[in-house]
């Protein structure tokens, strides 16, 4: 969990903040059932990705944890992760290859 400096009076004395290395996310980034995220723009990221959006984006873009109910015959996944970059996968494509066609 990332720390927040405290608040001190006298401006002087900033020096003596604690140096943060994390950084301090303002938004909460409430849990996704499906593990992804997605944005009024269309991007789809999973948890590990998401977290290197920054507050201003996160806020300007509406960040939402993806619907577990999403996943029908539009299959989500990371766009990060994705070797194509795309945040939609074909489920009938997946269904044939997990049926082995």
């Amino acid at each position: 969990m990332p720390v927040v400096p405290r608040v001190y009076s006298d401006c002087h004395d900033r020096h003596l903040w604690p140096k943060i290395d994390a950084p301090v996310f303002l938004f909460m980034r409430p849990e996704s059932a499906s593990g992804l995220y997605w944005s009024i723009r269309g991007t789809v990221l999973c948890g590990r990705h998401a977290k290197d959006v920054e507050d201003a984006r996160w806020a300007a873009e509406e960040w939402q944890p993806l619907p577990e109910s999403s996943q029908g015959l539009q299959h989500y996944q990371c766009q990060r992760c994705s070797p194509d970059g795309i945040a939609l996968a074909d489920s009938r494509a997946r269904s044939r290859q997990s049926n082995g066609k």
